[in-house]
């Protein structure tokens, strides 16, 4: 199929453009186009940028491991008991941690009082 329509539901290729993002949107790069901002709703993760330092994952059943070294398209990868591997970057998922929650601290105002 080569024509759209209107209210056709198209899929864009984009570059997360910044690592701080609202409460409902992110924005992105969509090359020779510019910067926008898009609903988390309607963003969908094709591959995540891996790191040096990011904990990863691989479907080969030997759990989490950290990033040491990338070169190419491999990561060498540390399970942090002394032994490595090396994983192709495109089998591997990013472990994000879990954000952390701040929650407000109840403030007494007899603490808050300045004496005179």
């Amino acid at each position: 199929m080569t024509k759209f329509r209107k209210g056709d539901v198209v899929l864009v290729q984009a570059v997360v453009a910044s690592d701080y993002h609202g409460a409902d949107a992110v924005k992105i790069d969509i090359p020779r186009f510019g910067e926008t901002y898009a609903p988390l709703g309607n963003v969908k993760m094709l591959h995540p940028r891996i790191e040096v330092g990011d904990t990863v994952w691989a479907d080969s059943g030997t759990g989490t491991a950290t990033v040491l070294a990338i070169e190419d398209d491999h990561a060498w990868v540390s399970f942090g008991d002394g032994n490595y591997a090396t994983w192709w970057i495109s089998k591997v998922v990013r472990v994000d941690p879990d954000p952390v929650k701040v929650e407000e601290l109840p403030v007494d105002p007899e603490e808050l009082a300045v004496a005179s």
